[in-house]
């Protein structure tokens, strides 16, 4: 006889759960075998957050192998992109607010666009020229 329960009404293969289930599968998990469920703490949640998150340079921050010179050359470039970041965001902002641009869309039926009836080429064959002669 089997032990394993049929899959929840309206659930397929292609399910993933969330985090707050993965999360409470852990603390269930920890429970049975004995382990400590109190929360996480700061550090945990950054040790976690830096080897799991797709920002480049974050693992480097964490791991145990990097040397404490290049995490704190890490630590110095990501701050450095964040602090750029900021800067970039908050002056697109500024001259958003300063010109507002509004984009809208218009259908128009494709008889009423012009296009040029002729198509002018160039003779001589410069572009295949400069094909011939690249070495790979």
């Amino acid at each position: 006889m089997s032990t394993t329960k049929p899959p929840a009404p309206g659930r397929n293969d292609n399910y993933f759960p969330s985090s707050a289930e993965l999360q409470e599968e852990e603390r269930r998990l920890r429970r049975r075998s004995g382990e400590s469920v109190e929360p996480e703490g700061m550090l945990d949640l950054f040790h976690k957050f830096c080897s799991s998150s797709t920002i480049h340079g974050t693992y480097f921050l964490t791991e145990t192998t990097t040397s404490r010179i290049a995490r704190l050359g890490w630590a110095v470039v990501v701050f450095l992109g964040i602090i750029a970041a900021t800067f970039i965001i908050n002056r697109s902002f500024e001259g958003w607010k300063k010109n507002p641009i509004i984009t809208s869309v218009a259908q128009k039926p494709i008889e009423s666009i012009y296009f040029l009836a002729i198509t002018i080429c160039p003779l001589d064959d410069t572009r295949w020229h400069n094909k011939r002669t690249i070495k790979f």
